[in-house]
């Protein structure tokens, strides 16, 4: 981890997304979203995947795989974890 707190890998991903057509990326870091943002790459979150999943019918359900990831350690406020849900149907 740099002084920016970004993790040498997450850096790399960064540099290499910016150098790529798509400039898109797959982060949950928040430091490492923000490092992105300001580079003007598009950032998508784990969660964001789950949705998607749902949507096109790869999964039944993203709440056990968001508590799945609260379980492992990975942060999601209350707040958040909840608009996950309901922009998933699960509310």
């Amino acid at each position: 981890m740099d002084q920016t707190g970004i993790h040498r890998g997450e850096a790399e991903a960064i540099v290499l997304a910016g150098e790529l057509p798509s400039r898109l990326l797959l982060l949950d870091d928040q430091a490492a979203v923000t490092a992105a943002g300001a580079l003007s790459i598009t950032v998508i979150r784990t969660p964001a995947v789950y949705i998607a999943a749902k949507r096109a019918g790869l999964t039944t359900s993203v709440r056990p795989k968001l508590d799945g990831l609260r379980n492992s350690g990975f942060r999601l406020r209350e707040s958040h974890y909840q608009l996950i849900l309901k922009s998933a149907g699960e509310l």
